[in-house]
């Protein structure tokens, strides 16, 4: 069983960043996505959009500890245990 959660920083059109976690063998299905915010687009945000709004380099920001940013989970990580993410320290 996958014990990883993949976290991928979007933004919403051109406005706002949301978190998207994910179980780390999957990706991101962008239809469904799109779907759930409401939104034509949802563009992978920048690596330095990321490390602005989290406060850490890409690799450590993980959705535990995010402020002002929503996050939205995969029912495969809900589903998960004892499971391993970024901590927003690098």
């Amino acid at each position: 069983m996958q014990k990883t959660v993949k976290k991928v920083q979007k933004r919403r059109a051109r406005s706002f960043l949301i978190a998207v976690c994910i179980r780390g063998d999957l990706e991101v299905n962008e239809a469904k996505l799109k779907s759930s915010l409401k939104a034509s687009e949802a563009i992978l945000a920048s690596d330095a959009e990321v490390e602005e709004a989290t406060g850490t380099v890409v690799g450590f920001a993980g959705p535990v500890g995010l402020k002002n940013i929503p996050v939205i989970a995969d029912e495969s990580v809900m589903l998960m245990h004892d499971a391993v993410t970024g901590a927003l320290k690098g």
